[in-house]
């Protein structure tokens, strides 16, 4: 949905470098060679700081620190200030208690992120669904297994996974001619 307009990721150099840490970790523990794991999170992490905005550190610098529980999260809120974000999206929900963040900017979970992105942009979901779908080739992945993996994984639930079928099934093959 991000391609649609709909949000802005925003990233900074200590995000990507978090995430390639933590990527190489889960690969090897999923069986990977060292080789491949930081090969793999390398490719991951020059794939994401191509696709989407990634803020200049020195703007990221002048944000203060905010008082967080954990004092390695502050880059996050860092970011998103010198990002203009008015949402982080993380599942480490209590290292970013409401009382310290700054006005104007929220935490929210993956799973209750796409529930609101999805019922407010029903049409934009579609689109984006589509757009995976057309784009994951090996192996093919069609919107409904797209939508499958979102539910596997926990992120589409309940009355996310029935307003996505529904607007999938108004406006997918629609979209598709």
């Amino acid at each position: 949905m991000s391609a649609q307009g709909v949000f802005r990721v925003v990233l900074s150099e200590d995000i990507l470098f978090e995430i390639q840490y933590v990527e190489a970790r889960k690969l090897r523990k999923q069986g990977a060679t060292d080789v491949e794991a930081e090969s793999r999170a390398d490719h991951l992490v020059a794939h994401l700081g191509g696709a989407f905005e990634v803020i200049d550190p020195r703007r990221v610098d002048l944000i203060g620190e905010v008082g967080l529980p954990d004092p390695g999260d502050e880059h996050v809120v860092a970011a998103a200030l010198a990002g203009g974000a008015d949402v982080i999206v993380t599942d480490n929900l209590k290292h970013f208690p409401k009382v310290r963040l700054p006005d104007g900017l929220r935490v929210q979970g993956p799973k209750d992120f796409l529930h609101d992105m999805v019922t407010a942009n029903p049409y934009d979901a579609v689109r984006a669904l589509l757009e995976m779908a057309a784009r994951r080739q090996n192996p093919p992945q069609s919107e409904p297994d797209i939508l499958d993996l979102l539910i596997v994984k926990g992120l589409a639930l309940g009355e996310t996974t029935d307003l996505l079928k529904q607007a999938l099934g108004r406006w997918g093959s629609s979209e598709r001619s």
